[in-house]
């Protein structure tokens, strides 16, 4: 066979190595990359024209060919090729071989025969050429065919040049590829990292000072964007705990823990903006190979301990309405045996004057004490209610005189009583009860027990935190979840109010702030127990210093 073009030199053989190199490396994506290559095979290995055909795209957004063809050629097309048995076949041998194909008209021992009734050679006038599958361990993979038209070829050092070419292409691909996979991944955990639920902080362990933090950090420390860069550690935390050791101590024992590849998570006080709150942290070493780095992750659980102490409140009240029913059953027993024995003596002995005084008095004391269980059982939600459907206002209204006569003088009673309301099932005599008890503890609590007394009726729709959640959910006195349509009852007072320590015992039996004798500390405890037992909520609301709203909340007939 006659070799018209120029054989490949062994310097023209490096120095298409390092052009096509030069071409795949400096361009800023791997498609344009493999653009370039593509068009230095041209000049690199003398040929007509150069095709390269994606069979697989790597997930990349990539055309289904490229193209390059010296002057006076035109490209081939992908769908006269994809007609084509002996193509097809040929590029099925490439891809499952991975070696250079030659072809030429023949004979030559090194190269396959171009049959003369390809279209290859009828269409596209080829007389020689080359092609090798080139698959990179990840991204996309191709066959580069290079077609020699003008005049058939003898191959030299060119099956060698594109083999090693083509190698170096899948290797820049893995490279390129694995490098955007990673840029990629690092965007991905970059975003987590953003826009995680918790405040994260890197610490620098060798300096004790932050290297990188999210924007939940920002917000849960409440520093303007950027501050935390460079901040010491100190700066989030108290000078001291709260058994007075140095809170960065007690901290920095554990960040070191953590350094040596200990998984710690603990509760601490953290600080914001000069006001400790309490935090849950969750501490792990990073990988670094030119310092110790370790990733906190700080959660504000105030709320959750809000919940938490609420949560201890209504189990304590729960075992204490337990005990004090059974012991309100028990204490019953013991006053419906001592009664009944008072009445058979009192009927043997009518002729003593002084025995029957005696037996006054004691009858006095027993229904005292029934008066004292009932109101035990009330708070135990075990007393008998006689429940009918009435309207709050009107009740409250008939009993307007017997609240202002029974508050005195000194108290201003202000009704404001709605006429529309829904109704309610309520046992009207411990309903009047419950209301009168509200009443005279807000008189008590005015200073000489004058001011002014308000007592309000009024529909309430609340919707579930779960269904609307809100940062603050209305709870009752006892923690549980306010939901539901109600009609409220509320008496409101100018008095001295209450601290949030008062409000916790508030409705405990015997608890009271009066002094001995002017109050059994049952009277709460009564109301909260009727209100519960009515499928109700008792709600209060109460300021040092500007006075207490206690609201009884009854559920409305639908």
């Amino acid at each position: 066979m006659t070799d018209v073009q120029p054989k490949l030199t062994e310097l023209a053989f490096i120095d298409a190595l390092e052009t096509v190199a030069a071409r795949l490396l400096g361009s800023s994506t791997l498609l344009e990359g493999l653009e370039a290559s593509v068009e230095s095979f041209i000049e690199v290995f003398g040929c007509d024209r150069v095709t390269l055909d994606f069979h697989r795209s790597g997930g990349l957004d990539l055309p289904t060919t490229l193209h390059a063809a010296r002057e006076g050629f035109a490209p081939d097309t992908v769908a006269a090729r994809d007609h084509d048995s002996f193509e097809r076949r040929l590029r099925v041998a490439a891809e499952s071989s991975g070696e250079v194909h030659a072809l030429g008209p023949g004979p030559d021992p090194d190269e396959e025969a171009l049959p003369s009734d390809a279209r290859l050679v009828r269409e596209c006038g080829v007389q020689s050429m080359l092609i090798i599958a080139v698959n990179p361990r990840v991204g996309p993979s191709w066959t580069v065919s290079l077609h020699y038209c003008a005049a058939p070829r003898s191959f030299g050092l060119e099956p060698r040049l594109l083999a090693l070419i083509s190698g170096r292409m899948a290797e820049v691909v893995t490279n390129r590829a694995m490098l955007e996979h990673m840029d990629q991944s690092e965007a991905r955990f970059r975003n987590l990292f953003e826009h995680a639920p918790e405040g994260i902080v890197v610490i620098d362990l060798g300096t004790l000072r932050l290297v990188d933090f999210n924007r939940e950090a920002e917000k849960l420390f409440g520093t303007p964007p950027g501050e935390l860069l460079g901040a010491h550690l100190r700066r989030l935390l108290p000078e001291t705990t709260e058994d007075g050791e140095s809170s960065e101590d007690g901290l920095l024992e554990r960040v070191a823990a953590a350094s040596v590849g200990e998984v710690s998570a603990f509760e601490w006080t953290m600080q914001r903006n000069g006001q400790p709150f309490p935090a849950e942290l969750r501490l792990v070493q990073l990988p670094n190979a030119e310092r110790v780095l370790v990733r906190a992750s700080i959660v504000d659980i105030t709320a959750r301990k809000a919940l938490d102490a609420k949560l201890r409140q209504a189990q304590k009240m729960e075992a204490i309405g337990q005990l004090t029913g059974g012991i309100a059953h028990d204490f019953n027993n013991l006053l419906t045996v001592i009664g009944t024995v008072l009445e058979v003596l009192e009927r043997f002995r009518e002729d003593e004057e002084s025995f029957m005084t005696e037996l006054a008095v004691a009858r006095e004391a027993s229904a005292a004490g029934s008066a004292l269980v009932q109101q035990l059982l009330a708070f135990s939600r075990r007393k008998s209610l006689r429940p009918e459907v009435v309207h709050l206002s009107h009740e409250l209204q008939r009993s307007a005189e017997l609240l202002r006569r029974t508050l005195g003088s000194g108290v201003v009673l202000e009704l404001a009583l709605a006429d529309e309301l829904e109704l309610v099932e309520v046992d009207t005599a411990q309903l009047i009860t419950a209301v009168l008890n509200l009443c005279l503890n807000a008189r008590d609590a005015m200073p000489s027990k004058c001011g002014t007394l308000e007592l309000r009726t009024e529909s309430l729709v609340v919707e579930s935190s779960e269904l609307a959640p809100s940062p603050e959910p209305l709870l009752d006195v006892d923690a549980s979840e306010v939901a539901g349509s109600f009609v409220a009852v509320r008496v409101r007072d100018d008095g001295s109010g209450m601290s949030p320590e008062m409000i916790a015992r508030v409705v405990e039996p015997f608890f009271t702030t009066k002094s001995e004798g002017k109050g059994s500390g049952l009277g709460l405890s009564m109301v909260y127990g009727f209100v519960t037992q009515s499928g109700g909520h008792l709600l209060i609301d109460s300021e040092l210093g500007v006075g207490t709203t206690m609201s009884l909340l009854f559920p409305a007939r639908v």
